[in-house]
């Protein structure tokens, strides 16, 4: 019976995290889940990406530090930024030549975020340059607006790309996904660049909002600049985020409804877990007594 038991639980466990594993990856370009759980660093999920280091900025910051993780599961682990337009906390990774997507192509950005309503702008993924904001960028405003802001050193417009209010989520109790694609049209009627972008919240394949980003010049060939990566703050180091961020995905292409719906894993494969690693020690000390 205790066999049966053993192999109930370990096969509960070996699917629920095939459920949480089983997300749209085959263009994946970085991913980061913050597991560590303490430590100055934080690894990429794929090799050959430099660790983010965890750091502060201006004289009153501090180094972002390690939460539970969205999943509420042992082991998950999360980071928690305080900061404002002056001072704050962040996490950054050197590695180039992953970010420089194709203004005619296409990537998508997704993170678990728990925070508040910001008092000021806020960068929560980006690769905007110091000094330059030339990149892309998810941004938070003091208007709970969350956006998706494209520039280009070639046009030197920073453009909204898309907004979506995101002030009901922002309790700074619970967690939301926030999923953000965008696409490359090419060349409209009038010989300029458009691109498509959507804007998806909590797993659902119906996104909430959806716009087209004209460009106002033919940048055909062209590409966003090769930066690093900055989590929880600009990267002019300025304008830090307060709140807690999860599972930060970058792809290379634009991601389908049913793509950004399989990174929110349903509730019950939680659930699965749970039972799975309760059950397995409860297995064990049934056995020793």
């Amino acid at each position: 019976m205790a066999m049966q038991i053993r192999s109930l639980c370990t096969a509960v466990a070996v699917l629920a995290m095939f459920c949480l594993t089983s997300t749209a990856s085959a263009e994946l370009v970085s991913s980061w889940d913050f597991n560590e759980g303490s430590g100055t660093t934080t690894a990429a999920n794929e090799t050959g990406i430099d660790d983010a280091t965890l750091a502060a900025f201006g004289t009153s910051g501090t180094v972002p530090t390690w939460v539970a993780g969205q999943s509420g599961t042992s082991g998950d682990h999360a980071l928690d930024f305080v900061g404002i337009r002056a001072y704050g906390g962040y996490a950054s990774s050197p590695t180039i030549g992953l970010y420089d997507f194709a203004v005619d192509g296409g990537f998508s950005v997704a993170t678990w975020l728990k925070m508040p309503k910001p008092t000021d702008t806020a960068g929560i993924v980006n690769t905007f340059a110091p000094g330059g904001l030339y990149g892309w960028g998810l941004v938070a405003y003091g208007s709970g607006q969350i956006k998706l802001e494209l520039n280009l050193p070639s046009s030197g417009v920073t453009y909204p790309g898309i907004t979506y209010n995101a002030t009901s989520l922002m309790d700074d109790i619970d967690w939301f996904h926030v999923a953000v694609t965008y696409e490359g049209l090419g060349l409209d009627g009038d010989n300029t660049t458009t691109a498509a972008l959507k804007f998806y919240i909590n797993g659902d394949p119906t996104p909430v909002a959806s716009t087209t980003v004209d460009f106002e010049a033919d940048l055909s060939g062209q590409s966003f600049p090769d930066n690093a990566l900055y989590l929880g703050v600009y990267g002019d180091k300025q304008r830090g985020l307060t709140g807690s961020m999860d599972s930060v995905r970058i792809f290379d292409h634009t991601l389908t409804g049913d793509e950004v719906a399989s990174l929110v894993p349903e509730p019950s494969t939680y659930v699965l877990l749970a039972i799975a690693l309760l059950g397995l020690p409860l297995l064990r000390r049934r056995r020793s007594s």
